[in-house]
C-alpha cells in the first residue's frame, strides 16, 4: 500500500520543515536499535536523503547491549541500503545486572540502559563528526510523556523534536532531533508489516517493564478506542507545548 509510506514521508517531511530538523551539510547518525521505529526512521530518512535539494549525510549506528539479541538479519538489512552503518558491542547488559542484582521489577533500570546507549551514541557521534544523532520516538511517545509528566512529575513537558543537550557555556554541539515525532505508531506497526522488516527481538533481564509509561499507553489507546478525538486533542496539546518549549 503505497499510500502508507507517502503518508509517513509527508509527516517526516512536515516535522523536519516545522522544527528545522536537518539543514544543508547535516551528518546525522541514526540510532538504529533494529525495532520497528528505527526502522521507519531509517527507511524514511533514507527517502529523503535522495530526494531532498537539502544534502545531508547518514551513519546508522546499531548498539549491542550484550543481553544476547539476534542482529544478523538487522545487519543485512544495513548492508543493502548502501549507506555506511556500524555495530558497537557494549557492556550495558553487564553494568545494568552489577546493579540490579534480584532486583527484576524497576523501570528505573530501563531508564538506566537508555542513560548508557545514549553516551555510547554521543561519544560514536564525536568521533565520527556527526552534528545530529536522530532518535526514534513517534507520536505517541511524545504524548505518554507529556502525560507521565502531568501526572507524576507537575510539570508540563514532553519530548523535544530537536534540543541540544546541556547548558549555557556546557551546551553541546551535537543536536538531538526526532524525525517521528508527528507519526502515530499505529501507522508505523502497519508500516513495518507491510515493508517486512526483520524486527530484533529484544531481550530484557526485567519481569516487569516501565510500568508507568505502559499504564499510560493502555490508558491513552482505551480512551482513543471509545472515542478517536482524543489522540487529536492530545496531539494538539503536546504541539502547543512543543511550540512553546522550541521558540
Amino acid at each position: 500500500m503505497a499510500y502508507l509510506g507517502t503518508k509517513i514521508r509527508q509527516l517526516v517531511g512536515r516535522g523536519i520543515c516545522e522544527y528545522d530538523l536537518i539543514v544543508t551539510d547535516d551528518k546525522i547518525l541514526v540510532a538504529f536499535s533494529g525495532g520497528k521505529d528505527s526502522f521507519c526512521m531509517l527507511d524514511m530518512l533514507i527517502a529523503l536523503l535522495k530526494r531532498s535539494p537539502v544534502k545531508f549525510t547518514l551513519l546508522a549506528v546499531m548498539i549491542d547491549s550484550g543481553f544476547g539479541e539476534k542482529y544478523d538479519a538487522a545487519e543485512k538489512y544495513l548492508r543493502n541500503t548502501e549507506i555506511p552503518y556500524l555495530i558497537k558491542k557494549t557492556r550495558i547488559a553487564g553494568v545494568v545486572k552489577e546493579q540490579i542484582g534480584e532486583q527484576k521489577t524497576s523501570g528505573t533500570y530501563c531508564f538506566m540502559c537508555s542513560r548508557l546507549r545514549r553516551g555510547i551514541l554521543h561519544k560514536i557521534a564525536q568521533e565520527n563528526e556527526c552534528t545530529k544523532i536522530a532518535l526514534g520516538h513517534n507520536l505517541d511517545d511524545v504524548i505518554v510523556t507529556y502525560l507521565l509528566n502531568e501526572f507524576y512529575s507537575s510539570k508540563s513537558s514532553t519530548m523535544l523534536p530537536k534540543y541540544y543537550p546541556g547548558v549555557g557555556a556546557k551546551r553541546g554541539q551535537i543536536g538531538i532531533i526526532r524525525p517521528l515525532c508527528l507519526v502515530p505508531e499505529g501507522l508505523i506497526k502497519e508500516y513495518a508489516l507491510e515493508k517486512k522488516f526483520p524486527i530484533v527481538k529484544r531481550s530484557c533481564i526485567l519481569k516487569i517493564k516501565d510500568s508507568k509509561r505502559e499504564s499510560i499507553k493502555r490508558l491513552v489507546s482505551g480512551f482513543t478506542k471509545k472515542d478517536p478525538s482524543v489522540y487529536k486533542s492530545l496531539t494538539s496539546v503536546v504541539k502547543q507545548n512543543v511550540s512553546r518549549k522550541q521558540s
